[in-house]
């Protein structure tokens, strides 16, 4: 893929308010597809589906903005976002995403 289509697919992914709601939630939190429904729909009361949450949440995964993996103690799949920056520098077309836990940037280069 391309890095102007990882650009386009993390700026995409940013331009929703449900999913920037996601973000918000999962910040610092694992949660199973039913916990993140729960909460947001409490705030979102237009959100009636747990399959329309279903697909924001795999945009932001496709985007890598969210990671989703299996939680042996819940015995679910879990979602958590754990990114604490992201820079996109479009004249040398760079992405750099700090992830919370090492402080270190990922950088996605051509």
């Amino acid at each position: 893929m391309k890095l102007e289509a990882k650009i386009y697919k993390i700026i995409r992914a940013l331009d929703n308010d449900l999913r920037l709601l996601i973000i918000d939630k999962l910040i610092g939190n694992s949660l199973t597809e039913k916990e993140l429904f729960e909460t947001i729909s409490k705030e979102r009361p237009d959100l009636k589906y747990r399959e329309s949450l279903y697909r924001q949440i795999e945009t932001l995964v496709q985007a890598g903005l969210v990671t989703k993996y299996y939680d042996t103690a819940k015995r679910r799949i879990c979602y958590t976002c754990e990114l604490d920056n992201i820079s996109i520098d479009l004249k040398a077309m760079n992405v750099n995403v700090a992830n919370d836990t090492n402080k270190e940037n990922s950088v996605l280069s051509q």
